[in-house]
């Protein structure tokens, strides 16, 4: 299991633990995190990924995931399985949702605890070569947001959309 690192936040005791896992045809990400309430949006699909923008404002777990390619996949899970999805060709600039998505998502919540695992099929996931990406952790809202990463970027703001920091998941 590694930690999750905090970006400058008002809240960084959540500490979230992630585990990466190679399966045959699929990448499996698992999260555990202790969190005292949720934060969700009830009104989010949990069968229609283009129903669910901006998913990012609410408790997810984040995956961005290439295969050593300029575009990559960008995969949202909230605690109550609702799913988001873009296939990032430029970040902030040229995105779309992906033509197909091969993805499993299950999240419990339970006594505090939020267990979430993604698993993706390698096809949906761009590109050739070894996995790079970033996995991220949102939780909380208002003033008491709290943001964590893999790799974290330094700058006052949190920003995901960084391919200069992806490394090796694997």
């Amino acid at each position: 299991m590694k930690t999750l690192v905090g970006h400058h936040s008002n809240s960084l005791s959540h500490k979230p633990q992630i585990n990466i896992n190679e399966l045959d045809d699929w990448i499996e990400i698992n999260l555990e995190v202790k969190i005292d309430k949720l934060n969700f949006n009830p009104q989010f699909s949990k069968v229609d990924i283009k129903k669910n923008i901006g998913l990012w404002d609410y408790d997810v777990f984040e995956a961005f995931l290439t295969f050593e390619d300029s575009s990559y996949l960008e995969i949202q899970t909230s605690p109550k399985d609702q799913i988001f999805s873009y296939l990032i060709k430029s970040p902030r600039k040229d995105y779309d949702f992906p033509n197909s998505l091969e993805l499993k998502a299950q999240n419990h919540f339970n006594d505090g605890i939020w267990t979430s695992k993604m698993t993706v099929s390698k096809e949906s996931i761009p590109g050739n070569g070894k996995l790079v990406g970033n996995i991220f952790c949102v939780l909380g809202k208002d003033t008491d947001r709290s943001y964590y990463a893999l790799n974290i970027n330094t700058e006052d703001e949190p920003d995901f959309h960084r391919p200069d920091l992806f490394r090796s998941l694997l």
